[in-house]
């Protein structure tokens, strides 16, 4: 009698202990595919810090290589906002929208709009409807001038919205 009492003891404790262990992997997956969570001050905020610091020449990215081995970009020396505001200054625009794009396409997340300005001219902008608020930092650029353009230090602005 002894024996049967422990058998059923031990079949019943591996039976709860087998429950238990499927009911915690169950509820794991059900948590495993949290969202991004990206506070939009701080995205703005940080994308004006990251560009006035790094420069163009630490960027891992095919199309800035390619910009820098055709003689796109002279001075890899310059920080991006400095690149982005020197091609916008040169007149080519098209060159400030596609590297613009290039380099923070992979960085904000895609549920995020976001728009890269200069003296209030839009450079480029991924639009999606603005849901939840919208978060704008500024960088002053100075040292970049052309023959039209000679009066004072350009302004990028960086907005970014959910």
């Amino acid at each position: 009698m002894a024996m049967k009492r422990a058998i059923f003891f031990t079949i019943d404790s591996l039976l709860a202990s087998g429950i238990i262990i499927t009911a915690v992997l169950l509820v794991s997956n059900f948590y495993s595919a949290e969202q991004q969570n990206v506070n939009l001050e701080y995205a703005s905020q940080d994308l004006i810090r990251v560009f006035s610091t790094m420069t163009v020449g630490q960027i891992d990215n095919d199309y800035v290589k390619a910009l820098i081995s055709n003689g796109g970009i002279a001075n890899t020396n310059n920080t991006i906002l400095e690149q982005i505001g020197d091609f916008w200054m040169n007149d080519k625009r098209n060159l400030s929208t596609n590297f613009t794009k290039n380099i923070t396409a992979d960085i904000i997340p895609k549920n995020y709009g976001y728009s890269v300005l200069i003296n209030d001219e839009n450079i480029y902008i991924r639009n999606l409807t603005i849901r939840r608020g919208l978060v704008s930092s500024r960088g002053i650029v100075s040292g970049i001038s052309n023959t039209s353009y000679l009066w004072g230090p350009v302004v990028i602005e960086i907005r970014v919205w959910e």
